[in-house]
């Protein structure tokens, strides 16, 4: 199967686009699998907490994840298959935007559907795809948002714009992230000589008051909760120190989430000569204009402080597409065709192969690495058994509930515990500003007090109480091989105020 030749696309583009379709429908069914099978990561658990309690905003990102979240689960419980299972089928119209986008720019159905096949190989959409976080909801937005684009470049029609605004707003609802791709529109639109007609246009104004409207409502949340978010995401732009040991796990990521074969095509298709490309130049300067200033900004950012990979998922869909136009100028003179070549080649080992090994690591542990091991490591297996531990040590003890300072842990807790027990995290207390307090007798009985492996916070919460015992350590396992050490410690008589015993910023988490 040669999944990404040129050709007559009368001929055997037919053909190329039912394996294409036929590829997408096998990968999300293996992906079904996985969400249904495997444990919730820490984030995940924490957005599944948030949806308990919808709001405009939450310390880190808006609404979005924890709605689809929500919506899920009310029709399939709170399972990680119901957690999962709409940010999964988001995954399919976001494909089909891809297709259709690839169709427009590059002008031929058997483009599109190579677009779209680059885009469910890489490891951001064939693993990334079903875990619930704010990244498989963005990736969607920024793909209609390409759409939106790529019918305004080839129509220009001037009320794509209204589209174009309500796809940002529905970004600006999902994660902070999709500011990149308002700038990257704006510089398309300085830089191309016959786009700058609609710097002033009642209907590109109109598509920014849709955006803007959308976020209102996240403001207006920030603003009633000390503008939290803003806060949060603003201390990452502090520089401490320059350094370069960051630079190289940030590049390396972005190889691994898109795949090598394909990080190699974008970057041809971002830099290859416009002469040898069947996409108008304007076309093509919408696609890197929505790429670089984003990772022009993260490279930065990894000059003084580490960058996760997953950061940068707003911008895949152009680049997805980059490097299909690198694809269509297969075959043509000039620097870089035989890296095409054999990125051509590479693409579905690679592509399978990364995504199998992730698959199968997560859902059998072939490989016994225990604490090593990041699936193991960041999905809840063990938690069962840890919960059902701390069930029998609550009736043992007589505590009424339990309080934690880490967001993993309370939100395993609380997943993976009764949904009667009350788990309450006394530190980082905005992170939880949308749930109402527990009772307000809680903390006069009782309590047990987990930690997780060195118990970072240990000392604090120890001198917030009169009486401060250690009662058990549990640890998480998986084929017998230790994750993680929780400690256990029955407290009571607390010394000071609810949610004073730590007096400490936040802990960074997402972003």
């Amino acid at each position: 199967m040669k999944p990404v030749e040129t050709g007559n696309p009368h001929s055997t583009g037919f053909a190329f686009e039912r394996m294409v379709i036929a590829f997408v429908a096998v990968s999300f069914l293996i992906r079904l699998i996985c969400a249904a099978a495997l444990p919730l990561s820490g984030d995940e658990a924490l957005y599944w907490s948030y949806s308990k309690h919808l709001n405009w905003g939450y310390i880190d990102h808006p609404i979005m994840n924890p709605l689809v979240i929500r919506i899920g689960t009310f029709f399939l419980g709170d399972t990680p298959l119901g957690t999962r299972v709409v940010p999964l089928l988001l995954s399919l119209p976001a494909t089909w935007a891809i297709w259709k986008t690839g169709e427009i720019l590059l002008g031929s159905k058997r483009a599109g559907a190579t677009a779209a096949l680059l885009f469910n190989l890489t490891i951001a959409v064939s693993v990334g795809s079903f875990i619930a976080t704010s990244d498989s909801s963005v990736i969607v937005t920024s793909a209609f948002t390409l759409l939106a684009l790529a019918r305004l470049e080839k129509t220009e029609n001037p009320k794509r714009w209204i589209e174009v605004g309500f796809w940002i707003g529905m970004g600006m609802l999902t994660k902070y992230t999709t500011v990149f791709l308002a700038l990257g529109i704006l510089t398309w639109l300085v830089l191309v000589p016959t786009r700058r007609k609609w710097l002033i246009n009642p209907y590109s104004f109109l598509g920014g008051m849709i955006s803007l409207g959308f976020f209102l409502l996240v403001l207006k949340w920030n603003s009633e909760h000390g503008w939290i978010s803003f806060i949060y995401q603003a201390g990452r732009t502090t520089v401490h120190v320059w350094t370069l040991k960051y630079l190289g796990d940030f590049l390396a990521s972005q190889i691994g989430f898109l795949t090598p074969p394909i990080f190699l095509l974008g970057v041809l298709g971002i830099f290859g000569s416009s002469k040898q490309s069947a996409i108008v130049p304007s076309a093509r300067a919408l696609i890197v204009s929505l790429i670089a200033p984003m990772f022009l900004y993260f490279t930065w950012h990894s000059l003084h402080e580490r960058v996760e990979g997953n950061w940068l998922e707003v911008m895949y869909p152009a680049y997805v597409i980059a490097a299909a136009m690198a694809i269509e100028r297969a075959g043509k003179a000039g620097l870089g065709s035989k890296f095409i070549m054999w990125s051509r080649r590479l693409l579905l080992p690679f592509g399978v192969g990364l995504a199998l090994i992730i698959y199968v690591q997560a859902l059998f542990g072939v490989m016994p690495l225990g604490r090593k091991d990041p699936t193991s490591r960041e999905l809840a297996f063990g938690w069962p058994e840890i919960s059902s531990a701390i069930q029998t040590i609550k009736q043992q003890t007589g505590a009424e509930s339990i309080i934690t300072s880490d967001y993993t842990t309370n939100s395993w807790l609380r997943f993976y515990s009764p949904k009667t027990l009350i788990v309450t995290q006394i530190n980082e207390r905005l992170r939880w500003a949308n749930e109402p307090p527990p009772p307000s007798d809680t903390f006069n009985k009782p309590m047990l007090y987990i930690c997780r492996d060195s118990c970072q916070f240990l000392d604090d919460v120890q001198s917030g109480f009169d009486h401060f015992e250690t009662v058990e350590t549990l640890v998480r396992r998986r084929h017998g091989l230790p994750i993680e050490t929780y400690s256990v410690f029955l407290v009571s008589g607390p010394r000071r105020p609810p949610f004073e015993f730590i007096d400490m910023p936040f802990v960074k988490g997402q972003s």
